[in-house]
């Protein structure tokens, strides 16, 4: 036999062996493969057979790592049956976003005469979605309007505030009567006590009723108190309530309890010092409460203290 015979024997023996080892790559890959790509089986076990007949040995180290890719790799999902959305439809549900009641001041929407009405309701709606102490005013303002629509409105908002709080108070106090645990009922004084605080907090009592008011709120923040001297919610109440009945002495007492541990306390503290004139106290609080400045309000009076304690 000569080196040609030979050398082709051996070049089909190796093609056998190729073809054979490609095949059992090509199954074991697409085997692999088979739970992702449920619908090519054919396709996939023809590459990988060609790939690896065509490129021995390269071609299994390949396959190991093309395979490995193919699994882990992720892909954007495929909307399918598209052509059933209507487009359309999205051009008219989307919000368009704009200002409702243009450039200028709630203010002056609600008490110029000149605005159209509907702006005003609609601004007097919006205020009633979740009213805030500063938002009593500007309605309290609209029931000045010339139209009787605007006026009635705003009474009504304020009439449904009050009496939101006045029924919650009668509930409230029902409970506190039948209650006989005593952690349970300071519980509800203490709520008691804030809802009172909620009457004067929203200007719904006039001066004479606001006193009135404010003795309740002392009387059962004092029960509540009674249970937890250290609460700081209680005592900031308290210190509020007290400087603003002029009760100063109390008032210093409960608001100098939390100073140190409750933030809230100190612009309070700080005018009640002014009040009594002890100018130094006042310096001496404000000196390090950089974190007021936040509160475009109170940033004057600390950059003013600040300065002169500079």
């Amino acid at each position: 036999m000569n080196a040609i015979e030979i050398a082709t024997h051996s070049l089909w023996y190796f093609y056998a062996v190729n073809m054979l080892v490609s095949t059992l790559v090509a199954s074991s890959a697409t085997w692999v493969l088979q739970k992702r790509y449920t619908d090519r089986f054919g396709k996939i076990f023809l590459f990988f057979f060609l790939f690896n007949l065509t490129m021995p040995l390269v071609g299994i180290f390949m396959t190991l790592w093309i395979v490995y890719y193919l699994r882990i790799v992720t892909y954007e999902k495929k909307l399918e049956n598209v052509h059933y959305i209507d487009m359309s439809e999205f051009r008219t549900d989307f919000i368009k976003v704009k200002r409702i009641f243009g450039e200028g001041s709630m203010k002056e929407l609600l008490t110029n005469d000149d605005i159209d009405p509907s702006m005003k309701m609609k601004a007097l709606v919006s205020l009633s979605d979740d009213i805030k102490k500063r938002d009593i005013a500007l309605i309290k303002g609209a029931l000045s309007s010339r139209n009787d629509e605007i006026r009635l409105y705003s009474f009504a908002i304020i009439d449904n505030l009050e009496r939101n709080i006045n029924n919650r108070i009668h509930e409230k106090m029902q409970t506190y009567r039948q209650e006989k645990n005593e952690e349970k009922k300071a519980k509800f004084a203490k709520e008691l006590a804030f809802l009172y605080w909620e009457v004067i907090y929203f200007e719904l009592a006039d001066e004479e009723l606001k006193l009135f008011i404010a003795k309740e709120v002392d009387r059962y923040a004092l029960k509540a108190l009674e249970y937890d001297p250290e609460d700081n919610d209680l005592n900031f109440l308290l210190g509020r309530c007290c400087l603003m009945t002029h009760a100063y002495e109390r008032a210093k007492e409960y608001l100098e309890t939390i100073s140190h541990r409750d933030k809230r306390a100190v612009p309070y503290l700080a005018e009640l010092y002014f009040i009594e004139r002890a100018y130094h106290n006042v310096e001496k609080l404000l000196e390090n409460a950089d974190w007021l400045r936040r509160d475009p309000l109170l940033n004057p009076v600390v950059e003013i203290w600040q300065k002169k304690a500079a």
